[in-house]
């Protein structure tokens, strides 16, 4: 028969054996959630670098009317050609919220009425980039807006079209952009020149 001090001995030890797995379960569950935070933020940052030197290679491409590849690994999410000026990644899940962004240009014309945030409003040659890299939510983007030459009232821009996979998810994948030709159109005050940069996400 175990006497009134072993059992004491025994309850003490028990409480403080579950007092201890209560906070080790509470300490790593909180750590975990920290480091899946941690995860996503350098997965972010590494992506917002991969767009930025897709949008390099983009204008590269377009200005040397050449062809350039560019490496994209993707741990999660989607690579796509958006529209014919927008190539997109969406993140399959929400970013932290510290993070979340409604709407931010990490190149371009930052301002909310300017042509970044409206494709509408025609960039001005020579004062603004030709693209945007936006973040907004679970998207980065590369967009490409259009210029306008004010003393000759003629207009610039970059448009996409698919030359083979339009779209990429998980792993490990090459953007191959190539000079197609340069559209001359009349969608600007005066006549526009758009250069067709072919895609291929392989």
């Amino acid at each position: 028969m175990i006497n009134k001090k072993a059992q004491s001995n025994i309850t003490g030890f028990l409480i403080i054996t579950l007092i201890i797995i209560v906070v080790v379960s509470g300490t790593f569950f909180w750590a975990k959630e920290f480091l899946d935070d941690s995860n996503q933020v350098n997965e972010i940052s590494r992506i917002e670098n991969r767009m930025i030197e897709l949008d390099k290679a983009i204008r590269e491409v377009a200005n040397e009317q050449s062809q350039r590849s560019v490496n994209f690994d993707i741990d999660e999410g989607y690579l796509f050609i958006d529209n014919n000026h927008t190539i997109t990644f969406t993140f399959e899940r929400n970013p932290p919220d510290a993070f979340l962004s409604k709407g931010t240009a990490i190149l371009g014309n930052a301002s909310i009425n300017g042509s970044c945030f409206n494709y509408t409003i025609l960039g001005t040659l020579g004062e603004e980039r030709s693209s945007c890299v936006m973040k907004k939510g679970r998207d980065i983007s590369v967009n490409y807006i259009m210029l306008n030459d004010t003393l000759t009232n003629k207009c610039y821009s970059v448009q996409f079209k698919p030359s083979g996979n339009a779209a990429a998810g998980k792993g490990s994948h090459k953007v191959l952009l190539t000079y197609s030709h340069t559209n001359t159109t009349n969608d600007c005050i005066n006549t526009s020149y758009i250069q067709v940069i072919n895609v291929d996400i392989s």
